[in-house]
């Protein structure tokens, strides 16, 4: 069992959400971008939209956001997406190979667990034919 990259250069919602289903990622990682330079798609708002659907059809998938560092005026409401569950983690700054191997194995972990439960019902459908 691997993770397998997937890179989405668009940034509109519906084209994220729809790549992702596609693909049945398991783990997305979105830019967030606060500077006053950049689109409305790309606040803490918009993004936590696209992670609500994207999970919504792939419960299992890890959704991150990648935060540009300087804006400590953000962190509570990272935090409090985080608290809700509508997003798994966040990085300001630049993303460490450590903080990426996290969320690598948190993906993996997942894929384990959605794999058990596919294979425990075909077990439980097995036995319910014989």
């Amino acid at each position: 069992m691997h993770i397998r990259p997937l890179g989405i250069l668009s940034d509109h919602g519906e084209d994220v959400i729809w790549q992702c289903e596609a693909e049945n990622v398991d783990l997305l990682l979105l830019e967030t971008d606060f500077s006053p330079a950049a689109e409305d798609t790309k606040d803490v708002s918009a993004r936590c939209d696209i992670a609500i659907e994207v999970r919504r059809r792939l419960p299992e998938c890890k959704v991150y956001l990648a935060c540009e560092d300087g804006c400590p005026e953000k962190l509570p409401a990272l935090d409090k997406a985080v608290e809700l569950a509508l997003i798994d983690g966040y990085c300001v700054g630049s993303i460490t190979p450590q903080q990426m191997r996290t969320w690598l194995n948190e993906a993996a972990e997942a894929m384990h667990r959605r794999e058990s439960r596919r294979d425990w019902m075909c077990r439980q459908d097995v036995l319910s034919d014989e």
